[in-house]
């Protein structure tokens, strides 16, 4: 004999079965699975992330707010005036906003205070290399160099106030150099210095294929970083 058919039944919200006849009314059920709802936690937010001011700072200058970073440098200096770390991002947002004098002085004085950074020198290299004062650059990051080894980047950047100041011989002892490799997997440094030089002997078709190279090995968005500081020194020039 076959078995009855159960009687129909529904799945509330709570997986209470509610149905017809003593089983209980949906509506019902709905208003308890509604109740409880409403008392189940809320989803905890995820927490923030919390930054320490010389963090805060950073972040502010490399998102653009060169000001607001400035201001925040110049109140963690208050307490901590020799706060090297300050002083040189105080220097960089200063320079950001043209302010050369002021970000000038605070570069002297951070150097000052740790004379031992490579970084740092490199850092106040960049600074005056972006004025176009090569003379005043050539020895940061020579002393860059002394302090922290020989790197294609930073060899880079001599053999570009080489090219500014228009020492040509000095430029060519610097692009035969062993740290350029063309075999470098990591730096298109090697096709920038052949091309710096070919471009300041007005011998552009030496300098096309080698741009050419450079991003086709590299890649687009490494090419651009290493071409920031190229184009920059030959803009104003034929």
């Amino acid at each position: 004999m076959p078995h009855p058919l159960p009687r129909l039944l529904r799945i509330g919200a709570l997986g209470v079965a509610v149905g017809i006849g003593g089983m209980g009314s949906f509506p019902a059920a709905a208003a308890t699975a509604d109740k409880a709802t409403d008392k189940a936690p809320a989803k905890e937010k995820e927490a923030e992330v919390k930054l320490d001011p010389w963090q805060e700072a950073f972040v502010t200058f490399k998102t653009g707010d060169a000001e607001k970073a400035a201001a925040l440098c110049e109140a963690a200096l208050k307490g901590e005036p020799n706060n090297v770390r300050f002083l040189m991002l105080y220097a960089r947002s200063l320079a950001a906003q043209g302010k050369n004098e002021p970000a000038e002085a605070t570069f002297r004085k951070a150097i000052a205070l740790d004379p031992n950074s490579s970084a740092y020198r490199r850092q106040f290299g960049d600074f005056y290399y972006r004025l176009r004062r090569f003379d005043a650059a050539k020895p940061c990051y020579q002393e860059a160099l002394q302090r922290g080894g020989e790197t294609a980047e930073l060899s880079l950047q001599l053999l570009y106030c080489a090219v500014g100041l228009g020492d040509a011989g000095e430029a060519e002892r610097l692009a035969s150099g062993t740290v350029f490799n063309a075999f470098d997997e990591a730096t298109p440094a090697y096709y920038f210095a052949k091309a710096a030089v070919a471009q300041m002997k007005k011998r552009p078709d030496e300098v096309k294929p080698l741009m050419q190279q450079a991003e086709t090995l590299y890649g687009h968005d490494l090419f651009l970083q290493y071409g920031r500081d190229y184009f920059f020194l030959f803009a104003s020039k034929p």
